[in-house]
């Protein structure tokens, strides 16, 4: 069983006017916050996740070179965004977590990611929200295997 032209187009459609929308609640929050591009405010997001990481933690998300990275916290770091500390553990180690400005944008980034969802959401029958979220979870889950596995054959 293939996979029909029109339904892939249709699906390009819909995709296509989703991220234009999530893209919007992006730049929304980017002008709220003036500070930050949106690679960082999507950086400040993965930090605020977690509370803290690593600078190998961020060099692997943003993927790109550890000096890269570097740079990019640097930056943060200067705007009042981001925090770096020594580990308890390993003083040796350093680690990055939100400071105010990050933590003011991170919750704004939130705040309306969670104001989409719940509109996204509203329309939805409680059997439709579980499968789409599901099939979203699913999409996702496979999409990251495959891109795993293209990275180890090349």
């Amino acid at each position: 069983m293939g996979i029909k032209k029109q339904d892939i187009k249709r699906l390009s459609g819909a995709l296509s006017g989703l991220f234009m929308k999530v893209q919007e609640v992006d730049g929304r929050c980017v002008e709220l916050t003036k500070e930050i591009d949106k690679q960082d405010l999507h950086l400040i997001a993965f930090i605020g996740e977690r509370g803290s990481v690593i600078m190998r933690d961020i060099a692997e998300f943003l993927d790109i070179p550890f000096s890269t990275a570097t740079g990019i916290v640097d930056k943060l770091v200067g705007k009042g965004c981001l925090a770096r500390f020594h580990s308890e553990e390993d003083r040796r180690t350093v680690m990055v977590k939100l400071d105010k400005c990050g933590e003011e944008a991170c919750s704004t980034f939130n705040t309306m990611k969670e104001e989409m969802g719940e509109r996204m959401l509203k329309m939805l029958t409680a059997d439709e929200k579980e499968q789409f979220i599901a099939i979203l979870e699913k999409i996702t889950f496979n999409l990251t295997q495959q891109q795993t596995v293209e990275k180890n054959v090349n």
